[in-house]
């Protein structure tokens, strides 16, 4: 059983289970590094809140799987709520910020912005810069989009395809959308045009005609619901700021506002808070009248 927590533990720290296939002569280092690890979690305490969010940052900075980033934010998360209750502005407001930085979507990230502002008043009030400069990916996503709307289904489809585009568009957009997108581009090109718009006529020899299937607009058909929500998963791609209730609106899909309450943030996350100690290999309420290291 101890040999089965150590795999685990350093798989969150290493990404990867090839270390629990280490052979015998490997295994005493693997297993010094995560008991300095253990050590390390075991001295945790709701009283020092900041060795949560140095922790925290530790295993964030090396993390590349889903383990290592859920234990990330186990510990930011624990660290917010212990310095809230500590009155340390500065630590939960910092929290708050560390959990934006590996944030799953967007609109997280900038809820969890609006909380550390609002954890802290100390935190720079300023429109978020980093949005309105978009990545390389959201950039290459964009220009996806706007080829499955022109009906160019060849290069949008190789694009798709591409996992860093693919996560650029998860990230502002839901399953069921992605999917339609998807049917969207194999749709295209015109079947009888190829994206022509014109087809020779077969009654004026070396004349043409207007395509029948796509009427010389290839690409699929859009509602303005269906153009509204294309128009919103691509602003958000290119980090367009929405400076209007109505922008707002319309890129945030109507979808009620989270309140911004810093202490929402451990229920969004599915984590007790009481549960802030690390114990027997787990996370436990804290044993009362236990002295803080």
């Amino acid at each position: 059983m101890r040999r089965r927590w150590l795999c685990v533990l350093i798989a969150l720290f290493t990404g990867a289970f090839a270390a629990a296939q280490q052979d015998d002569g490997d295994a005493p280092a693997g297993e010094a590094r995560i008991d300095r690890l253990a050590e390390r979690l075991a001295l945790l305490s709701p009283e020092s809140p900041a060795l949560y969010l140095e922790l925290g940052e530790e295993v964030a900075a090396g993390a590349s799987t889903d383990e290592a980033i859920g234990l990330a934010r186990r510990l930011y998360v624990l660290a917010l709520t212990s310095g809230l209750d500590a009155g340390d502005r500065a630590i939960a407001g910092g929290a708050c910020l560390a959990l934006a930085e590996i944030a799953e979507t967007e609109r997280e990230r900038r809820w969890l912005i609006a909380l550390a502002r609002n954890a802290d008043d100390r935190v720079e009030a300023q429109s978020d810069e980093r949005a309105a400069v978009p990545s390389k990916a959201g950039l290459d996503a964009s220009a996806a989009l706007t080829r499955v709307r022109a009906g160019d289904g060849r290069i949008a489809r190789r694009a798709l395809e591409r996992p860093e585009i693919r996560r650029a568009i998860e990230a502002h957009a839901p399953d069921a959308w992605i999917a339609h997108l998807d049917s969207e581009a194999r749709r295209w090109p015109c079947p009888e045009c190829r994206g022509d718009r014109f087809v020779p006529d077969p009654d004026r020899p070396g004349a043409v005609r207007l395509c029948a299937t796509c009427s010389g607009n290839p690409g699929p058909v859009h509602d303005r619901a269906g153009l509204l929500e294309h128009l919103r998963v691509e602003a958000a791609l290119l980090g367009v700021s929405a400076n209007s209730w109505s922008a707002q609106l319309a890129m945030g899909r109507g979808d009620p506002l989270r309140e911004a309450d810093p202490r929402e943030v451990a229920p969004y996350y599915a984590i007790d808070p009481a549960r802030a100690c690390w114990r027997d290999d787990r996370w436990v309420i804290c044993p009362e009248g236990e002295d803080a290291p």
